[in-house]
């Protein structure tokens, strides 16, 4: 299922949608954007994809892979599920603006220190190296 520039009243009609998907597999949401995160409950879900515009609570045992953009803050959380084994992190529009602070790169490094692999954009690592020169220096 590929969402784009969904607009709803809410966020609970595309929850309806993404849950009463008995097969769905693959999901991407981009330009999702809504006050409050969307859940994303799935039995069958292996593989989701996000931009830095939608915030997801992922509840999928069966998930696979994660991509996603990130901006400034961690825009996924996963609940009642192990984490999937494969992450990909694309922090590319980072360098434009301020950096991140010290608890979202904390969150992402425990995140990336369970996936068994990981794809990191050059960008997202020149983001993480800068972040810590400051912290650190």
């Amino acid at each position: 299922m590929h969402l784009e520039n969904v607009t709803s009243p809410n966020e609970t009609t595309l929850q309806k949608l993404i849950s009463g998907s008995p097969v769905l597999e693959d999901l991407k949401l981009i330009r999702c954007s809504y006050q409050k995160a969307i859940q994303v409950r799935s039995h069958t879900l292996k593989r989701i994809d996000i931009d830095e515009r939608t915030k997801v609570v992922i509840d999928a045992p069966l998930l696979q892979c994660l991509l996603t953009e990130m901006f400034l803050t961690k825009n996924y959380q996963i609940v009642n599920s192990g984490f999937p084994a494969k992450l990909d992190i694309d922090m590319r529009s980072m360098h434009l603006y301020p950096r991140p602070n010290e608890g979202v790169i904390r969150d992402i490094l425990t995140d990336i220190s369970r996936v068994r692999d990981l794809v990191i954009s050059r960008n997202t690592w020149k983001v993480y190296i800068s972040t810590f020169e400051h912290i650190y220096l």
